[in-house]
This record gives structure tokens, sequence and C-alpha cells, in this order.
């Protein structure tokens, strides 16, 4: 059992992510309740970008340490630090822990640096009972503190490029964060599958999702104009192209049928999706709006008829929840774990992930526009019966008070 007040640390690659709300509603989820919660990242971004209430910013800026803060750049800054360490700890019951971290044959440059040396001061120095690290990549680096000796418990959540990740490393690539690892999070059954054919033993998994707010809004939507949006970064696995291109066909296809495409979201692809709009000749009907916040996406769900997805590749995204606590109808593909929450001519439809299949998603899509305040119900009443943000917060909670 932790104590009454956990010190746990988030470790992240950088913080915050804007498309990762959820990590940052976790975190100030947890400190609302008694949690002292440390962010340790690599980079850290904008914070007025992050969708932190502004009373919070400065609460949560106290509490990120950056990897430069622990590992100085220059390796005499570095010698100077460990030096110091090495002889208060002389004499420390911490000292076998210390040496472990110089072992040079086993750790590398890890331990010829004195990285691992000033991460494991550190992380006894904080006193952390909890380290939580998102994504696997984050977690294995964890575990080699674990494997040095130290006591905390270990916690990974798995969403999505991680699990990709997986699928194309060499078999055991997860090994270590398996074996040091107290408990590992599933946000779907997709991610749980694969996880157990990654190795991991069943009984170290814990089923948690991205949870998302839920409450009625009203909305108010054009009734001359369908509006259509899709948010997410411009990479590959999103797919917009499919969209794209998908909605060009119905353009032709189907002349009569009036729609805006809104799309959020930045990412390496804008010239070239951007270009492609040009080319399909969609310019005066699709928006690219880029990065925005939380609240402009919120206001974009509320005033759209349907949700549109079009990704080769997912685990559960968060955005679909996010959209049918809104009462949005959702087009997705039928990839990773979507059909748990968009299911056939009731939440909405699924398509593949071609650009056949999700032509034929929007033309049955419109055909059915009597149902689509019926999709918005049944969708709203999946997310608020299993995916309430408070329900899952209060199981990782209880994640943290058992390990």
């Amino acid at each position: 059992m932790l104590n009454n007040k956990p010190n746990v640390l988030f470790w992240m690659y950088n913080f915050p992510n804007y498309s990762e709300t959820f990590i940052n509603n976790q975190i100030v989820w947890l400190l609302d309740h008694n949690v002292n919660v440390l962010i340790y990242t690599y980079i850290k971004n904008d914070l007025n970008k992050g969708n932190f209430d502004k009373r919070r910013i400065k609460e949560i800026d106290q509490r990120i340490i950056l990897k430069s803060d622990i590992f100085p750049k220059s390796k005499w800054s570095r010698l100077y630090k460990g030096i110091k360490i090495l002889l208060r700890g002389l004499f420390s019951t911490d000292f076998l822990k210390y040496k472990r971290a110089l072992n040079s044959n086993k750790y590398g440059y890890g331990a010829k640096s004195f990285k691992h040396l000033l991460f494991t001061h550190f992380l006894l120095n904080a006193k952390i009972d909890i380290v939580h690290a998102h994504f696997g990549p984050n977690g294995i680096e964890a575990s080699t503190y674990k494997e040095i000796g130290l006591s905390f418990k270990l916690i990974c959540t798995f969403h999505g490029y991680d699990i990709r990740l997986g699928d194309v490393r060499p078999k055991g690539f997860y090994d270590s964060l398996f074996k040091y690892s107290s408990k590992i999070i599933s946000i779907s059954n997709y991610n749980y599958e694969k996880l157990v054919s990654f190795g991991l033993d069943e009984n170290k998994i814990e089923s948690i999702n991205n949870g998302v707010l839920v409450k009625d809004e009203i909305s108010n939507k054009e009734t001359n104009v369908c509006n259509i949006l899709s948010v997410g970064r411009l990479v590959e696995e999103k797919a917009f192209h499919l969209a794209l291109n998908a909605l060009s066909l119905l353009k032709k296809e189907y002349p009569d049928i009036i729609w805006k495409y809104n799309i959020i979201g930045d990412g390496k692809l804008e010239t070239e999706l951007k270009e492609l709009t040009k080319t399909l000749g969609l310019t005066a009907h699709v928006t690219f709006h880029l990065y925005q916040n939380s609240e402009y996406v919120r206001q974009k769900m509320l005033d759209s008829h349907f949700l549109l997805l079009s990704s080769i590749n997912e685990a559960l995204p968060t955005v679909i929840l996010e959209a049918q606590a809104l009462k949005l109808p959702v087009l997705a593909t039928n990839v990773g774990d979507i059909s748990s929450v968009v299911i056939n001519n009731k939440t909405g439809f699924l398509t593949e992930a071609n650009l056949k299949s999700i032509f034929e998603g929007l033309v049955k899509m419109f055909s059915h526009k009597d149902k689509w305040n019926e999709y918005g119900v049944n969708g709203y009443n999946i997310v608020k019966r299993e995916f309430e943000s408070e329900k899952q917060m209060l199981k990782l909670l209880d994640v943290y008070i058992k390990c």
C-alpha cells in the first residue's frame, strides 16, 4: 500500500503533446485527488497550447523535469555531479545501486556518460513511488532503473505507435519492460491482444481506456450544408488522401449533396495534402485548420454533422470517443478496435481502409441522413457507459494503490 500522497512520475518524450490531451487530463485529475505528480520529459512544448486551465499552467510548469535538468550536456558537469553523488552516497544504503548504474559492461554509454548514475540519484532523491510511462519505448528506458535495483513500481500505458513499433521490431523488443513492470495498461481490446502476442503475461495487463468528459451540449448545426469533420495529425497513417479522394468521387457522382470538409491538425504532409485538394478541385469545399486547442475542436464537433476517420492504422482513437460524447455520428475505417464503438447502422458506419469502401461509406451515411440523430445518441450512450473519464481515472488510481 502506498502512502496517502504517492509520488508519481509521468515519463514521456515530449510534453505537452497537443494531440494527447487525455494525458494532460490525467495529470490534472490526479493532482486534484491528492497524488503528487511530477513530469519527466526530453522536450517541453508551449504549455499555453496544452489545453490546461490558465490557472493551472504555473503549477504544471513547476512539476516538469527536463532531461537536461538531470543529465547536463557538458561531460564535465556530469562528472562533477556524479562524483558528488558517489562521495555523498559512499556509506549509504543506495551505494550499491549507484555502483550498478556505473556497470559499463552492461549499460555501455548509459554508464560511461554517468547518465544512469544521475537518473538513479534523481529517482531516489525525489522519492518516486510510481513511474507511469506513456508509450512502450519510454517504459523500456524506465525499466533500466528497475533492473539497477530501484524500488519504484513501473506502470506503462501503450497507445498506438508503440503497438505498431512492436509489430516491426524483433521479437522480445519489449521484454525488459514486461519483466520489470508491475502493470501494463491497455487502452483497447486490440492493444490487449497485441501485447499478449508480444509476450506479455495477461496477469500484468489492466484495461483502462482513454476516458473522455461526457456532458450534454447544445449544438447549432447548419441545415443547408453538411459539415464533415476530421481531426488528426497530417501523417501517413491517418490517410487523409483517401478521405479527400473519396469526397472528390462523391462530388462527381452526387453533385446535389452540399458539403464542407474541415480538417483539424498539422503535420509533415500539410503541403502535399493541400496540393492534392487543389488538384482534385476541392479548394472551395475543404478547409485546413491546422493545430487548434481542444475548445476549438469541441466547438467544431458541435457544428459538424459527422466525423470522418480514414486511418489505415489505429488502436482506439480518442477523437472518436470525443465526437461520440458530443453525439456525432462517425464514419470510420475498420482498423484496430474501432469496431467496438463504431457499429454499422447504429452509431455510424465502418469501411475498409481503401478509396472504394470509404466512398461507399459516404454514400451510405448520406442515404441514412434521417438516422444521424439516432446514431449520435447511440454513440453517446456507449461512451457514457464505458469511456467516461471519471470512471477510467478511478480505475487508474486503483492500480496505483494496489500495485
